[in-house]
């Protein structure tokens, strides 16, 4: 419901904007527009680019309804699930996610510290969200997001990204990954050699 309204918006919004510079106002014959007011002179002037960015914004804000406290909800599950695809690049492949299918996961310091921060902006993003408008189901949705949130903000401060491997897994297991992988097609192969040959940066940053 919500993606085919703001597809729809985003239609509107294009018409709009054909419209909008393509087009004159149309007045009455003898007129000409003066900012409320008609007088004789012509019978159309160009339209003004104020007044062109609000019919664009008015036209967009009558289609695209406000998105309610659930979906702004799930909208955060969505791209907070994008980030951690992209952040565990292994994971994604192992999903069948492809889109990263050469890379390693980023153990830099840089890259863990700036993963913090946007988890930070995270539960901000989440606070925003009217927690008693949402259903019963989406509330422990909701608490169990912050949680799992709030768990890695508050452990980021102990440096356990300090510990990038230990008994149960790490750069050790990697082997394993080709186990996952699909290997059907001359796009695997070369994605998987481009792997290969990033492995000692990610060596190194362990």
């Amino acid at each position: 419901m919500m993606g085919s309204t703001l597809v729809n918006g985003i239609f509107a919004f294009r018409r709009v904007v054909s419209i909008g510079m393509e087009s004159s106002v149309a007045i009455p014959e003898g007129h000409q527009y003066q900012f409320g007011s008609v007088s004789p002179l012509s019978s159309q002037v160009p339209m003004s680019p104020v007044r062109r960015c609000l019919l664009i914004w008015f036209a967009a804000m009558s289609v695209v309804h406000a998105a309610t406290p659930g979906d702004q909800l799930h909208a955060l599950f969505e791209r907070e699930w994008d980030r951690t695809m992209r952040e565990s690049p292994t994971w994604a492949s192992s999903l069948g996610d492809r889109r990263f299918n050469r890379e390693w996961p980023d153990l830099s310091l840089e890259a863990i510290a700036q993963s913090h921060e946007l988890d930070q902006a995270v539960l901000e993003d989440l606070h925003q969200i009217d927690f008693d408008q949402l259903s019963p189901e989406d509330k422990i949705n909701f608490r169990l997001f912050e949680r799992k949130y709030q768990q890695q903000v508050e452990g980021y401060e102990f440096g356990w990204h300090l510990v990038p491997l230990n008994q149960r897994g790490g750069i050790q297991d990697e082997g394993s990954t080709a186990d996952s992988l699909r290997f059907e097609t001359v796009q695997d192969y070369e994605d998987w050699i481009a792997r290969m040959r990033a492995f000692p940066i990610y060596m190194d940053q362990t």
